[in-house]
């Protein structure tokens, strides 16, 4: 009995050390899916203002990012681990940015998202920037 005991309380240990290990890695996992998430909706907003020949607006604001067209919001968006400022981008009518980055806060840590990579197609891990470097 002592000895099922034993077992039971080093496979539990064993549970606890990779168990957080694994927690933390989805939620680095998410983290990181919302900031390609982002890159994913200004692409996707250049894209519709050059194809219709008109601005489109992205207003971030807390937990929220909006596209708005000429004739009101097309798209929103909340995200769970990534947090703004308020602030807004805006793509004119040939695809071009007015302010190629935005500040935003990842898990608590302030960091520039540089929208420069949608505009010259470098990686978008070149696009996320600590706020320090």
């Amino acid at each position: 009995m002592i000895e099922l005991l034993v077992v039971v309380t080093i496979i539990m240990g064993i549970v606890g050390l990779i168990g957080g290990v694994v927690i933390e890695s989805i939620a680095k996992a998410r983290t990181q899916n919302e900031v390609v998430s982002i890159f994913g909706l200004v692409k996707i907003a250049s894209v519709k203002a050059f194809s219709t020949g008109a601005d489109v607006g992205l207003n971030f604001n807390d937990d929220e990012v909006k596209v708005s067209f000429s004739d009101g919001v097309i798209k929103e968006k909340k995200y769970d681990y990534v947090r703004f400022d308020n602030q807004s981008l805006l793509i004119n009518r040939n695809g071009g940015l007015d302010s190629n980055s935005i500040a935003v806060q990842v898990n608590g840590e302030e960091q520039i998202l540089d929208f420069t990579s949608i505009i010259f197609g470098r990686s978008l891990q070149d696009g996320a920037h600590n706020a320090q470097d």
